[in-house]
């Protein structure tokens, strides 16, 4: 196939704790306010360096947790990323997602709750009798990107009004 003159390039590759930021920045702009409120606790763009020091942390601490993004690499911008569960053995503790420690309101609690924990049930169902499993967590991409760029990117092409994706 040939590509066009000026087409895009893309790499995929696992992200740093420096990656965080635009990756959260990329999540904020590419989630409906439903999600950005449930999934993300993010009820104002105040909320996200509260959500990039948690993702950085379990980045850091939890060695089964893998962040990989999609860069253009003429820009270096972000223009998609991916969170993942990678359990090597049964005695790694599952991955579930929780309601974020700094949602305060009883009612988005329990939002939060309603969402994630059929999620989780589903991922751990889905996983129970094996010893290891991946699962995802997050994914989102941007929804900005350049025509050249959507012709090559096979993944940015996704259906008439959608922003992005929980699994």
């Amino acid at each position: 196939m040939e590509m066009p003159e000026h087409a895009a390039s893309f790499a995929l590759v696992r992200a740093t704790a420096h990656d965080i930021p635009e990756i959260v920045d990329l999540m904020y702009d590419a989630f409906e306010d439903f999600v950005r409120r449930v999934v993300m606790g993010c009820y104002s763009q105040d909320d996200m360096p509260k959500l990039v020091a948690q993702y950085i942390g379990e980045m850091q601490n939890d060695p089964s947790d893998i962040w990989i993004k999609v860069s253009d690499v003429n820009t270096g911008k972000i223009v998609a990323a991916s969170n993942w569960k990678l359990c090597a053995t049964a005695s790694t503790p599952r991955g579930v997602d929780e309601v974020k420690p700094w949602i305060q309101d009883e009612e988005a609690i329990e939002l939060s709750r309603t969402v994630l924990e059929p999620l989780n049930e589903l991922r751990l169902k889905a996983n129970a009798e094996q010893d290891s499993y991946v699962s995802q967590h997050s994914s989102c991409e941007c929804s900005k990107l350049t025509p050249t760029s959507t012709s090559t990117f096979a993944s940015a092409q996704k259906p008439a009004g959608a922003v992005g994706q929980v699994a």
